[in-house]
């Protein structure tokens, strides 16, 4: 019985240290902005090398956001495909596209696909996908990891204990 108490200590310790470490409380989460800094470009596109290009901005959530110089009436799908696509947090339940003049549109990826009424996109325009909204944050989920694990373990050793008495 002696050994059972410094044994329980030892891992409860162990345990909680390796849950605390792995929440990496130096880890700066104010630079999810600099991240899609770093990856904007620009980009060319052009099938026959004669066309007049337009300057069109993707950004958000596409594997490559950036400004693009695209031929006229090119549709927002088809730049979807140029950019590589959505990546797996993207809310395609919410497209925003802003135009030079100041008109505003929201879109769905789903309808776009499903109406077959693709936008052409015109010079200057913006377009926005966002992130999915999250239920929580990672902090709230380590937390819940750590105090999760320690219940546990001390019910283990509760259990444990109980069964040694008998």
């Amino acid at each position: 019985m002696m050994i059972f108490k410094p044994l329980v200590l030892f891992v409860s310790v162990m345990f909680v240290s390796t849950q605390l470490w792995a929440q990496n409380p130096f880890s700066n989460t104010n630079l999810d902005v600099d991240k899609y800094r770093s990856r904007i470009s620009e980009y060319f596109y052009s099938p026959t090398g004669i066309e007049i290009l337009q300057p069109v901005k993707i950004l958000g959530s596409v594997a490559k956001p950036g400004l693009y110089h695209l031929p006229n009436k090119t549709s927002i799908t088809t730049l979807l495909s140029i950019t590589g696509g959505t990546i797996k947090n993207a809310n395609t339940k919410k497209i925003y596209i802003t135009s030079l003049n100041g008109e505003k549109k929201e879109l769905s990826l789903h309808d776009l696909m499903t109406t077959q009424n693709d936008v052409i996109l015109k010079t200057g325009d913006i377009i926005y996908i966002p992130e999915k909204e999250h239920y929580f944050d990672q902090s709230t989920v380590n937390a819940t990891t750590t105090i999760t694990g320690i219940i546990s373990l001390v019910l283990t050793a509760i259990l444990v204990n109980e069964q040694l008495k008998n």
